[in-house]
């Protein structure tokens, strides 16, 4: 990891301050054609944060998971408006869904919530919350996900997606895979 990296990684330890592993890598998002600083680690949930040298240490993208009996629940995933549009957002999805592979899980899920702004409505008038929700249901088929409505009403959608073993490693660069068996053996040593 290049020095200014490693100074970030020391900066962001400093302001989470939790008593549990954080796991660093250096990830390329290509759309975005740059580099930023993956974290991983545990509270409640674990969390795949993307961090901006540029902007030091403030999350601009990250998914929070954690595992049940039907797989990966996905709980929060959010990516700063800013940087909406470059793939950060699918990078820690990615990320997330690969370390849920070499975990032994298979399928993810979670539930459609817009929780912030929407870059793509930005520089529109009038929109609702429907439009947040199609949007959303259009982003998580996009990623690969199964989209299906929970009831009749038009606001509540479940996304889900079923892999086989290894398929969502496979999908990683070399580095990234590391990354993922690192995140995999820390915990594997704390328990």
């Amino acid at each position: 990891m290049r020095k200014r990296f490693r100074e970030l990684a020391k900066a962001i330890i400093c302001k989470l301050d939790i008593p549990t592993p954080i796991i660093f890598t250096e990830v390329y998002v290509e759309k975005a054609k740059r580099h930023f600083l993956c974290a991983h680690f545990q509270l409640d949930d674990y969390k795949m944060c993307l961090f901006d040298p540029k902007e030091g240490p403030y999350i601009v993208s990250r998914i929070d998971y954690h595992f049940n009996t039907l797989g990966c629940h996905i709980s929060h995933f959010r990516t700063e408006v800013q940087y909406q549009g470059k793939g950060l957002g699918r990078k820690v999805y990615d990320l997330a869904m690969a370390h849920a592979d070499i975990m032994g899980y298979r399928e993810s899920h979670g539930y459609i919530m817009p929780t912030g702004e929407i870059k793509a409505f930005s520089n529109r008038g009038a929109y609702d919350e429907l439009d947040r929700i199609e949007y959303l249901k259009n982003t998580y088929t996009s990623l690969g996900n199964k989209v299906t409505a929970l009831t009749n009403d038009v606001f509540e959608y479940e996304f889900s997606s079923k892999w086989a073993p290894h398929e969502q490693m496979s999908k990683l660069p070399i580095v990234e895979r590391e990354f993922i068996r690192d995140c995999k053996s820390a915990y594997d040593n704390e328990m």
